[in-house]
């Protein structure tokens, strides 16, 4: 089936997964990984998240693969809670696998800014600060600015000691930002 997913003639390949059930045979992770990657290659982002109901009704478990796609498709989506969920479970992936690029450095920064656009920094605060995801520049820039406009306290304070406890290069914007952050903690 994956070399018909490949050609993304999506009728067939569907037309295809139907036939499954008339001759009593249930998709399995594979299936849903190959018509996930499908869908995802051909932008259809809400076709993804349908799949996943489906497969989590059918209790099958994700491949990796399906997981990162899933990560991606709600990335894409803007869903925050359906992100860290599979976030984690690519990250758990990673750790079992031993390969570091499996949850590349671009997803981690996509669910910050997601969670900066959302003004809910608190969700993935906790995962940067247990080191289970890479920290960017360019992260900690939009955390600090997040920080600036919620003039939230308790979350400035959690940010900053992650940028003084991160072992990633501060830019001359982390340092202006967090000199506003600074003067604007004296002016209270």
């Amino acid at each position: 089936m994956e070399p018909l997913a490949r050609s993304l003639d999506t009728g067939l390949v569907l037309g295809l997964v139907e036939g499954l059930a008339e001759l009593s045979l249930e998709a399995d992770s594979m299936t849903y990984e190959v018509i996930m990657q499908m869908h995802f290659t051909t932008r259809s982002f809400e076709e993804v998240s349908l799949l996943r109901t489906k497969m989590q009704s059918a209790g099958v478990t994700p491949t990796r693969r399906t997981s990162l796609v899933l990560l991606k498709a709600a990335l894409q989506l803007g869903r925050l809670d359906e992100a860290l969920e599979h976030y984690g479970e690519v990250a758990a992936g990673v750790l079992s696998s031993l390969t570091a690029s499996a949850a590349p450095r671009h997803l981690a920064a996509q669910l910050v800014e997601l969670a900066c656009r959302e003004r809910r920094l608190e969700a993935v605060l906790g995962e940067l600060e247990a080191k289970a995801m890479p920290m960017t520049t360019e992260m900690l820039n939009a955390m600090l600015t997040e920080c600036l406009r919620s003039k939230d306290e308790e979350l400035t304070a959690r940010v900053e000691q992650l940028s003084s406890d991160a072992v990633v290069e501060k830019s001359s914007r982390t340092y202006s930002l967090l000199v506003r952050l600074a003067g604007r903690d004296q002016e209270k």
